[in-house]
């Protein structure tokens, strides 16, 4: 039973971590996109139709990245704990 808790402690540690960690490079990634675009619509040596197409693909990079979270967190079991298991732990 104690074996089942730690494991459950270390699932639950992993996706806080996976949570953390997509955040991040959410933000990051983000702010970097922002830059980008701002270079790319002030910059003469990319015409319309290089724009165009960098913003697609920007564009479909962003929708598979918020695809990607909600598959994770469905995939994501977290197993639940045994009614006897707080029992035995104190007995």
């Amino acid at each position: 039973m104690y074996q089942q808790k730690i494991a459950k402690h270390l699932i639950e540690l992993n996706k806080m971590d996976f949570d953390n960690t997509f955040n991040t490079m959410t933000t990051i990634h983000t702010n970097s996109e922002r830059r980008f675009f701002h270079f790319v619509d002030k910059n003469p040596m990319f015409d319309d139709n290089s724009q165009k197409a960098i913003y697609e693909y920007l564009v479909s990079s962003r929708k598979h990245k918020f695809e990607y979270k909600p598959q994770i967190d469905e995939n994501y079991e977290i197993p639940s704990a045994s009614p006897l298991e707080d029992d035995v732990c104190k007995g």
